[in-house]
Formats: C-alpha cells, sequence, structure tokens
C-alpha cells in the first residue's frame, strides 16, 4: 500500500497514520499492522486548489479526536478531519499573509489544542485554534520542517532545513 510515506503520526491506541504525499491519500493501520481506514483516493490529486489532498505533508490529532492535515506541496492548506475521516473544513490559501502558506509541511498540536503549521517557505510557524482561526506566528526561523513539544516542560524544539534546531 505504502509507496511515498512523508510522514507518521502514531495516536495513543497505537494506530499508525502514514502521510503518502505522491499518492495524495492518509493510511491508518491498526496496532496489528491492518488497514482500517483511508482518507482519499490513492493516486488522484484534489482537482482544485483547495481540495483535499495535493500532496499532503503531515498529520496530528487533537484532544477531540480530530485529525488535522498539512497539504503543503500543492495545496496551501491544513484540513480537518473527524475521527471516523469525515472531511470538517479547511484553512489556508495560498501567500504570505496570517492564515495563507507557501508550504504547509508540518502540523503539531499542543497540550492547549492550537494547532502550530511549519510554513516552511515563509519561514514561520503559524499557529491556529482547532476552528482554522488564526491566532500569532512565530517568525525569524530558517526554513521550519518540524516541532517537537517537550511533554514535561513547556519547551518547543523546531528542527529547521538550515541543519539547526530551535528551542
Amino acid at each position: 500500500v505504502l509507496q511515498d510515506a512523508h510522514g507518521i503520526y502514531i495516536d495513543t491506541d497505537d494506530n499508525v497514520y502514514c502521510i503518502e504525499r505522491d499518492t495524495h491519500c492518509i493510511f491508518k493501520f491498526n496496532a496489528k499492522g491492518e488497514l482500517v481506514m483511508t482518507i482519499g483516493t490513492p493516486g488522484e490529486a484534489g482537482p482544485n486548489d483547495g481540495d483535499p489532498f495535493r500532496k499532503p505533508t503531515d498529520l496530528a490529532i487533537a484532544s477531540t479526536g480530530e485529525l488535522f492535515i498539512s497539504d503543503g506541496y500543492e495545496n496551501a492548506r491544513v484540513h480537518k478531519y473527524s475521527p471516523e475521516g469525515e472531511y470538517l473544513l479547511a484553512g489556508g490559501e495560498w501567500g504570505e499573509g496570517p492564515g495563507q502558506f507557501a508550504l504547509s509541511h508540518c502540523v503539531r498540536i499542543d497540550k492547549d489544542d492550537r494547532v502550530w503549521v511549519c510554513d516552511r517557505t515563509n519561514d514561520r510557524i503559524q499557529i491556529f485554534d482547532t476552528d482554522g482561526n488564526y491566532l500569532t506566528e512565530w517568525t525569524g526561523l530558517l526554513k521550519p520542517d518540524t516541532i517537537y513539544f517537550d511533554p514535561r516542560e513547556d519547551v518547543v524544539y523546531i528542527a529547521e532545513l538550515t541543519q539547526q534546531v530551535s528551542i
């Protein structure tokens, strides 16, 4: 099934989500390795700008179980799905302003259910609520690629394509 696993996410029940960039879909496997859900149509990109998926990049899950999927290489969006894989909403568009992306590369959700998105080409991270409302951004980064939240302390690690980690 997997051809181009660009990202991976493992939930609290040991389900494994593989984000397939070039096949334009998300595969969910249970802890036994059985395919239990596919979001998107394998091998078929969304037909229009903004439609899921056009080379998705990453996935994160909110405390509600809702899925947030960054769709960045050919689509400047973050899509929200129900835990069952039902499409709920999309946020973002092409550009450099608040809520706009040049490459939505990574999505993470912090302990307060804020959605953090690496806008890699725009050298920043944008932060939203789970309804897609823009809250703030962190600038001055050099091509942020992924984010890690320390589970014990209020510390954020940001890997950047310039071979550095910002803390």
